[in-house]
């Protein structure tokens, strides 16, 4: 499959704008103290988990940090004595530590994405798409200080395993993502699709493994997990953070209601998104059956990118930094239609950031300015048709 062309002189112009973006994007992270917040959320409920304090309790590990409102430890406690490790430095230093450690794992993404999966050199379009996709999902990952991205690239190195049929490795893999947000583990669906008789044995035991350590942890620290059951169970957010598809239909039956002047019952969302979220899994269940008739390896990877978006889909909670998990499946999505001569508006599409909230940093003021002076914009953009059609179309 191969990326669209662009003339090297754009080529090396766009990444170096890429990079120094990223680059002021990461520095202004690693001078700022309010952001990372989510980091600083772990780093002080390791720190109260090492005193003998309960983070689960609000109340409790406010003694120990001043919490924003609303953000509360929703991890199982088997990660509290991972982040333990970050206690060995102060703060500033582990939230540094921390920054880095996730500008590593971005590009090990990138390069495990564009060299494994769209079998590519590097791509500058791919670079961007990854950078801005999804309203600044990834820009929004590495701002906010989630643990995300160490649960992207611990999920993605399970799909490479996967596609080299080693599902022993697909499954640890897996298994470790989950220890983190759990829901992971509907990942181990792919198991279904695979070759061999042993796939089931890996799907059960897998089940059986998590369940074996959560029921250790709630054991061995049952104060613990019944916190982690009712911090993970209670959080509400706003939609633009949690833009998920119960979200918006939480929001249409709203819509619904005011159309119509009347309330309409509490559990009417909750019915519309159960029966969204069956359509999406029969419609999705006929969609894997149609890949049989694909080679192995294009099966495989359809399979992959199909999964990412029906979790993405199905979830009642998914973040905006979540929507790194679609990066790749949508672009590989619009190479593929690409061929008729889709890619450009769908790329931009894609990329478009939302006009009331824009996550890209620096880049809110500048939205202003561009809709407010449209009209003159689109007349450098016609420049800039011409300049190309001139310069480089011609010659064709």
């Amino acid at each position: 499959m191969l990326t669209p062309q662009i003339p090297r002189v754009l080529k090396y112009l766009l990444l170096g704008l890429l990079a120094s973006y990223f680059a002021l994007l990461i520095i202004q992270i690693w001078n700022s103290e309010k952001l990372q917040w989510d980091f600083y959320m772990y780093y002080h409920s390791a720190k109260a988990y090492a005193q003998g304090v309960n983070p689960y309790d609000t109340e409790a590990l406010s003694q120990i940090a001043q919490l924003p409102p609303g953000l509360n430890f929703v991890y199982p406690p088997i990660t509290l004595p991972i982040m333990r490790v970050f206690l060995a430095l102060d703060y500033r230093s582990a939230s540094h530590l921390f920054l880095l450690m996730k500008c590593i794992l971005a590009l090990g993404l990138l390069f495990l994405w564009t060299r494994v999966f769209l079998k590519e050199q590097f791509d500058p379009l791919f670079a961007l798409f990854c950078l801005i996709g999804f309203n600044g999902a990834l820009c929004i990952d590495l701002i906010s200080g989630n643990i995300s991205l160490v649960e992207q690239f611990l999920i993605w190195s399970g799909f490479y395993f996967f596609l080299r049929r080693k599902l022993f490795l697909f499954c640890g893999l897996i298994l470790l993502a989950a220890l983190f947000k759990v829901t992971p583990l509907f990942f181990l669906v792919l198991l279904w699709f695979a070759e061999g008789r042993k796939k089931y044995a890996y799907f059960a035991s897998s089940l059986l493994l998590y369940s074996i350590i959560m029921i250790a942890t709630y054991l061995t620290a049952p104060d613990l997990f019944m916190g982690f059951l009712h911090n993970s169970t209670s959080i509400s957010e706003k939609r633009m953070h949690n833009p998920s598809t119960f979200s918006l239909i939480n929001e249409f039956t709203g819509l619904l209601g005011g159309i119509v002047k009347m309330s309409l019952p509490g559990p009417a969302a909750i019915i519309a998104s159960i029966v969204a979220g069956t359509a999406v899994l029969l419609l999705s269940l006929w969609a894997f059956k149609a890949l049989e008739r694909y080679s192995a390896d294009k099966r495989d990877i359809f399979a992959i990118f199909l999964t990412c978006v029906v979790y993405a889909l199905i979830l009642p909670r998914f973040k905006e930094y979540s929507y790194v998990l679609l990066l790749l499946p949508a672009y590989f999505i619009i190479l593929r239609i690409g061929k008729a001569n889709a890619f450009g508006p769908l790329f931009v599409f894609f990329i478009l950031s939302s006009i009331r909230s824009v996550n890209l940093p620096f880049i809110d003021p500048v939205f202003k300015i561009f809709w407010e002076h449209y009209p003159a914009i689109l007349v450098f953009v016609t420049w800039g048709l011409y300049l190309y059609h001139i310069r480089w179309q011609l010659k064709q």
